[in-house]
This record gives structure tokens, sequence and C-alpha cells, in this order.
């Protein structure tokens, strides 16, 4: 039988490249999931800064529940100065700073008994399965991050 390395047999010698390529396309697999992950993981980290910045900078309570903050602006024309100061200052937020590295960023509230939500979405990098439980902003390929305040 021929020897087409030394020591090795041309079966043993495919079998070692065959195993070098499945090892070679499974660390590139996983380094692909890592850099997934950890984009989900950057964009929900400054969507989360960019809601904590804008609920320490203006006054929620002033926003209309369900609807976005941008619509809001558009639709209230007759408002007393100080809502359209706070729903221009959220909406600046959302085009500066943080803002600037979501993908159109929505941000609306809700309120529920005693409690006002925050809730901050945009297009991801990496589309997210549908979720029924989307709230006001979302909608598929779309994230969410929310935060809750107490009156």
């Amino acid at each position: 039988m021929p020897v087409f390395t030394k020591g090795f047999s041309l079966l043993e010698t495919l079998l070692a490249l065959a195993l070098s390529c499945l090892l070679l396309l499974s660390a590139l697999s996983c380094q692909w999931f890592a850099r997934r992950s950890f984009q989900v993981s950057l964009e929900q980290m400054t969507a989360m800064h960019l809601l904590i910045d804008i609920s320490h900078s203006t006054d929620s309570r002033r926003f209309v529940p369900g609807q976005s903050v941008a619509a809001t602006l558009a639709a209230c024309p007759g408002c007393d100065a100080l809502t359209i100061q706070h729903l221009q200052s959220a909406a600046a937020m959302l085009t500066q700073g943080p803002g600037l590295r979501l993908k159109d960023p929505e941000l609306c509230t809700e309120t529920a008994a005693t409690k006002r939500r925050l809730i901050l979405s945009w297009k991801s990098a990496v589309v997210p399965a549908a979720d029924p439980r989307q709230r006001c902003g979302g909608n598929s390929g779309r994230r969410q991050v929310m935060l809750e305040l107490s009156e």
C-alpha cells in the first residue's frame, strides 16, 4: 500500500483534514453567534442609557400615553410651552449622543395604576423574532427596552 505522507495513509490524512475543517467551521460559527449576541447587548445597554437620560431630563408625565413622542409633538401645536419643551427635549435626545447609535429610535409612555413606563424601541441590526408582548412603538423587526417609573 503506497504511503501518502510519511507515516500516514491517504485516508488518515483526509480524515485529519476533514476534522480540521470541522473545527474551523465550528470556531467561525461560535464567533458569528458571539458577535450577534454582543451587538444585541450593546444596543440594549445604549437604549437603557438613553432611557435613563430622558427620564432624568424630562417630565414624562407630559407625554401622551400610548403615543410616540414624535407623533405627540407633531399633533400638539396648541400645547402649553412646558409640554412642548419636554417633548422637544426628548425628541432631541433621540437624535443626539447615544440616540445616534440606535437606528430609528421611537419613545413612548404607558401608564398602569401608579406607575409610568418609558418604552424605547428601535430597528435592530439583529432582527428579533416577532413578540406578541411588544408595546407601543414595537412591531416586527424592532427591539424594545422599558423603564418603569413610580409616581
